[in-house]
């Protein structure tokens, strides 16, 4: 699938789109995608949505290792999501 795609040998952020022309293309096409990163932020979710959409239509899979401090927005988003989960399985579950 990605043979249908024009890509660079190298991107740079200072000349290149790195989310249309390459985050999102590749991303749409995928079915996995592994990152390693000392730092994350959610936001980069709804940055590469479109791109991030096209994984899970494709069935796939998304797997991030990262830092284990977070800001305390994103902790109690994870928390709050957690709480979230625990309330819709006694409910239906």
């Amino acid at each position: 699938m990605f043979t249908d795609l024009e890509l660079k040998k190298v991107y740079s952020s200072s000349s290149d789109d790195l989310l249309n022309d390459f985050y999102n293309p590749v991303l749409e096409r995928a079915v996995k995608y592994d990152r390693i990163t000392g730092y994350f932020s959610p936001k980069i979710l709804a940055i590469a949505a479109r791109g991030m959409a096209g994984i899970f239509a494709n069935s796939g899979k998304i797997r991030i290792i990262t830092s284990i401090e977070v800001d305390e927005n994103t902790y109690n988003a994870i928390k709050d999501a957690e709480n979230y989960a625990d309330k819709i399985k006694e409910l239906y579950y």
